[in-house]
């Protein structure tokens, strides 16, 4: 009998008469990005779950099976069944599509529903995702889970904010998935080879579908904010409409007139948040934000002065207050009116006149 350990081997899918050097398993899905990361991630749940177990320890989901929905956690774990769903169509018309629905049942009864809607992990602004998830709940739509205790999840590039009063959603960003992948790779024993090769090549597909994102896509974000410069550096916070395409950046920078900048922020949180919501006070206190008081303050001053120009969501950048670099020689970029990118070299080279590494 030949023997063929120790040996390396590749699997490469040939498209258009040619292939990539190494092919992994998602390459065999098919759809888009976005279509293979929510099937993929589905996927992942079914073959290790210990991936379910990790999820339901994050803060934001324990907390609200302990508070709102009153699951306990031991109970989920002694179920005999969990099934994953990727893409579940519901009854009747028109056709709604589940992107993941986890469901545990114990003695055939159903004990709790989590649904999972994956936005792209490029997207910035998400729509009417409240409105999604709701219909993900419709009882006419999905009659066998009504009186299914239930809980709706968004993944998406950046955190929103949701009204657990009314429903129970949370939302999830992709960098924590990343990180819960990470974390759970190391828990995996060594023997289990495919589990881990599975977690892996996911994550390699996640970080190419992005650019090769690790922990941020560009290291300086540059925006004019001659308007509410003075807004930010009171509050260290800034705002923008979530529509607003940047990359998510390590390092922020804020040009004042004449495009000067005088100080790199790091960021601590990234919140979507519809500052014209009349409950919006009500929504941050009970959320888990960084710099929530800041966060309210700064909507206050900034409503009674500059404002917010329209019923929108905005993106809001969380600022360290202590972990920031002060750039004592101020450089500048002129003739620029949207935001830009820099390196860190080139704003930390002492130069006045900078260039920009990209605009896109």
């Amino acid at each position: 009998m030949v023997k063929l350990t120790n040996i390396k081997n590749v699997f490469r899918l040939y498209k258009s008469d040619s292939s990539t050097f190494e092919s992994t398993f998602y390459d065999l899905i098919s759809g888009d990005n976005e279509t293979k990361q929510t099937k993929g991630l589905a996927y992942l749940f079914s073959v290790y779950p210990g991936l379910i177990s990790r999820l339901l320890q994050n803060k934001s989901i324990s907390t609200l099976l302990k508070n709102k929905v009153n699951v306990n956690f031991k109970s989920l774990e002694s179920s005999d069944l969990v099934t994953i769903d990727a893409e579940m169509l519901s009854n009747g018309k028109p056709i709604i599509r589940r992107d993941i629905t986890i469901t545990f049942y114990k003695d055939n009864k159903k004990l709790l529903l989590l649904v999972i809607e994956a936005k792209s992990i490029k997207q910035n602004d998400v729509g009417d995702i409240t409105s999604q998830l709701l219909s993900y709940f419709d009882p006419t739509s999905f009659p066998s889970d009504v009186n299914v205790p239930k809980i709706g999840i968004t993944l998406s590039k950046y955190r929103h904010i949701f009204d657990n009063d009314k429903h129970y959603f949370v939302s999830l960003t992709w960098m924590e998935v990343i990180e819960i992948l990470n974390d759970v790779l190391a828990l995996i024993k060594e023997e289990s080879i495919l589990q881990k090769r599975l977690i892996r090549e996911y994550l390699k597909f996640l970080l190419e579908v992005d650019g090769g994102m690790k922990f941020y896509e560009k290291e300086v974000l540059s925006v004019p904010a001659a308007g509410t410069i003075q807004q930010i550096t009171q509050y260290d916070i800034h705002s923008c409409p979530n529509s607003y395409s940047y990359k998510t950046p390590l390092y922020i920078a804020f040009r004042e007139k004449g495009g000067y900048m005088d100080t790199l922020y790091q960021i601590e949180d990234i919140v979507v948040i519809n500052p014209n919501n009349p409950s919006y006070e009500v929504i941050i206190d009970k959320s888990n934000l960084a710099g929530k008081e800041r966060v309210k303050r700064y909507i206050e001053d900034r409503r009674a002065n500059f404002g917010f120009e329209r019923d929108i969501e905005y993106r809001f950048y969380v600022l360290s207050k202590k972990k920031n670099i002060r750039l004592v020689h101020r450089p500048r970029i002129s003739g620029l009116s949207g935001h830009c990118y820099f390196s860190l070299s080139e704003l930390l080279n002492g130069h006045v006149d900078v260039v920009v590494e990209s605009k896109e």
